[in-house]
């Protein structure tokens, strides 16, 4: 089981699909839903956690596309105060591993979540306990997922938020994307840069 942790406790929505290798999470109604690059948890015994690579919202109705509006987006909530509820957000996260007897063991885990298992966001505990192995970095830079790039800086971004952007774990994750991209030095220039200006603003 992960640690317990305040941040955590609220399901924010369930599993609508579930694979070896990612899972496809149904936000409940009124919830906004995990950010890109957000670490998630789900299921329980053990719980498995994800990092979302795609976000969308779209009709209930797969057969409906929406259609424009032609009015100022702050009016929309008051003239049709019904589209919410005929909407669906819905979000996509590759497994990187599980928590086991209350640590972070990385990899897939033996057996996806279940279908319509609960899922929350990690705290800031859990997310503690997955820096202890980032080893998740390469599997997300070789995903072919939207943007592994990108990926990869906004979960490092998360990480070193838990961790109230210290700098020694910023050089922990700055040498663990420099092992990843050893041969690429252009694009870790470019990622290195992108972390180093968070940690000055």
């Amino acid at each position: 089981m992960p640690p317990k942790t305040t941040e955590s406790n609220q399901i924010l929505g369930e599993i609508v699909q579930t694979s070896t290798v990612e899972i496809t999470g149904h936000c409940h109604r009124g919830h906004e839903g995990p950010a890109f690059g957000a670490f998630i948890s789900a299921g329980s015994d053990p719980a498995c956690v994800a990092v979302v690579y795609n976000i969308e919202t779209a009709s209930l109705d797969s057969h409906r596309r929406p259609a424009a509006l032609g009015i100022p987006e702050d009016e929309i909530p008051k003239r049709y105060p019904q589209l919410a509820t005929l909407l669906k957000k819905q979000f996509q996260a590759l497994l990187i591993g599980e928590w086991t007897r209350g640590a972070f063991r990385f990899g897939l885990p033996g057996r996806p979540p279940a279908l319509h298992a609960g899922i929350k966001l990690c705290g800031d505990e859990e997310l503690r306990g997955v820096m202890d192995d980032l080893g998740f970095l390469r599997w997300l830079r070789d995903s072919n997922r939207s943007a592994p790039e990108e990926l990869m800086l906004w979960a490092c971004k998360n990480l070193l938020e838990a961790h109230g952007w210290r700098r020694e774990e910023a050089v922990r994750v700055g040498k663990a994307i420099s092992d990843v991209y050893r041969d690429d030095y252009e694009t870790l220039r470019r990622l290195i840069a992108r972390l180093e200006s968070w940690l000055t603003d």
